[in-house]
């Protein structure tokens, strides 16, 4: 599944000038660019590993702080080594930043009190709307200093905290949050251990929920109390357009729950449900929920040993529901010959789509946020 990446096709990153030692590389590059911020008026920022030192991080918050800066709308500050310190650098320049909308923060050790710095941010910015913080370990404690703020904040709408260890609490807490929160539109969980209390909690909300659009949960050890849960949730969930539950060991109960949800669900427009060991006997309901979908267009569900017979029961719901053009079915025992027939009848449905429609765009290039800040760009470029 996607990594709900920014385009930065516009980014500075002038790597071919710096010269001297490790250390001076990095500030070479950070004044580098810098300066071409202010000269350029580009509108996205990459300093992904230039900002190691504590120093360096400081002089680049207050830089960014600058009545001249106030053209940068996405900044990549990825792999700095943060820490909670630098986190509480960074949130103190973005409480009243008023241009900041997308900021990249992945992999910078955050733990739980650089992410109750951030959350404490998420509070009073009202301007930022993609934040991405994979593999921080901010753990549990951080989770719930994140939900305390999606609580309280209007402008959020992609929030990615995939690998960060927030386990069956962080579930919890960020379950308790998103019932009430009104903004987020993208939430990644993926990898997080989450399990099935956690998976639970986030399945409750979603029954509730009226603005999140795409969810990632994938490989979080859900098990089948969990995929029931989530099952029964997506029966009645009237907002979700995509999601990923790719390798959560739903086993045979699990599958038949999300099997009846895709039944009665009619906005899902994407579905990964692979690698959850769901069995033959999910087989039979598991087509019909494809075949009677009415808005469904792709689906994965890859690894799940549903058996040789399975292959006719998806070709015949290929055929009837001419909206599938993505359908995944290796590592379920179906014949070649079949699965042939099967990328042949999809081929068919893809040219059935009429001309003058377009085609969505991948998750890492289209979401909310992405769309909104290129429409921002091109008023102000004009």
């Amino acid at each position: 599944m996607s990594s709900h990446r920014l385009s930065r096709s516009s980014s500075l990153r002038p790597g071919s000038r710096r010269t001297g030692s490790s250390g001076g590389k990095s500030r070479s590059s950070c004044h580098l660019i810098m300066e071409a911020c202010i000269k350029d008026g580009k509108r996205s920022c990459d300093m992904n590993g230039l900002c190691r030192e504590i120093d360096q991080v400081q002089a680049f918050f207050e830089f960014i702080g600058d009545s001249s800066c106030r053209h940068l709308r996405t900044i990549y500050f990825n792999a700095n080594n943060l820490g909670s310190t630098g986190a509480k650098i960074l949130a103190a320049a973005l409480e009243t930043n008023s241009s900041i909308k997308a900021m990249h923060l992945n992999s910078n050790r955050l733990g739980p009190r650089g992410a109750s710095a951030i959350a404490s941010m998420l509070k009073v910015n009202t301007k930022l709307e993609f934040l991405t913080m994979t593999e921080n370990s901010i753990g549990p404690d951080g989770a719930e200093a994140m939900a305390d703020a999606l609580a309280e904040n209007t402008s959020l709408q992609t929030l990615n905290l995939k690998r960060n260890a927030l386990g069956p609490r962080g579930g919890n807490f960020l379950g308790a949050a998103l019932k009430g929160n009104k903004a987020l539109t993208l939430l990644d969980l993926t990898a997080n251990s989450l399990e099935c209390e956690g998976g639970a909690a986030i399945a409750d909300a979603l029954k509730t929920n009226t603005c999140l659009k795409e969810l990632y949960l994938g490989g979080n050890r859900i098990r089948e109390d969990g995929g029931v849960a989530l099952g029964n949730a997506l029966a009645v969930n009237t907002q979700l357009h995509l999601i990923s539950l790719e390798a959560n060991s739903f086993g045979q109960a699990g599958g038949l729950a999300v099997a009846r949800g895709l039944k009665q669900n009619t906005l899902l427009t994407s579905v990964d449900i692979s690698g959850n060991g769901m069995g033959a006997a999910v087989a039979p309901s598991m087509a019909e929920a494809i075949k009677e979908h009415t808005s469904l267009t792709s689906v994965d569900l890859s690894d799940n040993a549903l058996g040789m017979p399975f292959g006719p029961m998806i070709l015949e719901a290929l055929e009837a529901n001419s909206r599938i053009t993505t359908c995944i079915i290796y590592g379920n025992g179906v014949e070649e010959a079949t699965q042939a027939r099967v990328r042949q009848r999809l081929m068919l449905n893809r040219d059935q789509i009429p001309a003058t429609k377009s085609k969505k765009k991948p998750v890492e290039e289209s979401t909310p946020i992405l769309d909104e800040i290129a429409r921002t760009e091109a008023v102000e470029t004009a």
